[in-house]
């Protein structure tokens, strides 16, 4: 005797079955179709859009003779000012203005104006948005830029990823009679592992020159400081350079003309290597 019941059990749970396949077929087709709309879609869009949240990172210069940006010959020895900022806020009278973030899309920018003082010099702003960090590979950074009185807003320039400093403040603010470099306290330097050069001849002309490495330069892991203030201050009658207690010479292997020069001409030069000059 042949149970219906059973067979019409049978043939429910069988379309059942089949008809939640079928659904889920659907289900992945569509999601299918969903992701690749939306792929594409951020393909076309989406990386601009994403793109203004890659962090404000300064790309890497060169070398020192580097010619881009406002390193060309126009400017580099004629900027008077530096002024450094974590916000884009360009000023209203920019004669020419570079990107010159490692991402290329707005997130740090130059600018060059006209010095209010003297019309044949320059003034050159640095800014981030929202946030500015110095490349890990930072040599060479303000190097050569030989008539530079002052450098604003070191405070608002991120350091502490970068590794690399040779050379970073090289013949800088050299032509200038009045330049000093405040570091301020915000510049980390506890991931630095070359320091070579990064001082040499900086402020070499100033009358007035006074070096200050600020709260947070952090020397652990250094292990290069060959030629490091070589020359640094060297014609400032009443040059002062404290390296302060956290100049840890510890891990350093190159100390090779550490100072030489530094303050060749000065007539009450005084150093103070601080507790750790650990040799």
């Amino acid at each position: 005797m042949i149970n219906f019941n059973k067979k019409i059990k049978y043939k429910y749970r069988y379309s059942h079955k089949k008809y939640n396949i079928i659904i889920f077929l659907v289900f992945v087709l569509f999601l299918g179709m969903g992701y690749s709309v939306l792929g594409s879609n951020l393909s076309i869009l989406g990386n601009i859009n994403l793109s203004r949240y890659k962090e404000p990172i300064i790309k890497v210069v060169s070398s020192g003779s580097d010619s881009s940006y406002f390193r060309r010959s126009t400017y580099r020895d004629k900027i008077k000012i530096i002024n450094i900022d974590d916000e884009i806020n360009p000023p209203s009278d920019v004669i020419q203005s570079w990107d010159i973030g490692v991402s290329q899309n707005g997130n740090v920018m130059a600018y060059i104006t006209q010095n209010a003082d003297d019309n044949t010099k320059y003034d050159l702003y640095i800014q981030g948005r929202g946030h500015l960090y110095a490349n890990e590979d930072s040599k060479y950074l303000f190097a050569n830029l030989k008539g530079v009185d002052q450098i604003n807003g070191l405070d608002n320039l991120d350091v502490s990823r970068v590794k690399n400093m040779s050379y970073m403040f090289y013949y800088t603010g050299y032509n200038s009679q009045v330049f000093s470099l405040d570091l301020g306290n915000n510049f980390d330097t506890s991931s630095v592992t070359n320091m070579s050069h990064m001082f040499h001849i900086c402020g070499g002309s100033s009358n007035v020159f006074e070096l200050d490495l600020g709260d947070k330069f952090d020397t652990s892991k250094v292990t290069n400081m060959s030629s490091m203030f070589s020359g640094t201050g060297s014609d400032s009658q009443t040059f002062i350079l404290d390296l302060g207690d956290n100049f840890d010479t510890s891990s350093v292997t190159d100390m090779s003309s550490m100072f030489y020069q530094t303050g060749y001409s000065n007539t009450s030069f005084t150093l103070d290597l601080g507790d750790n000059f650990d040799t």
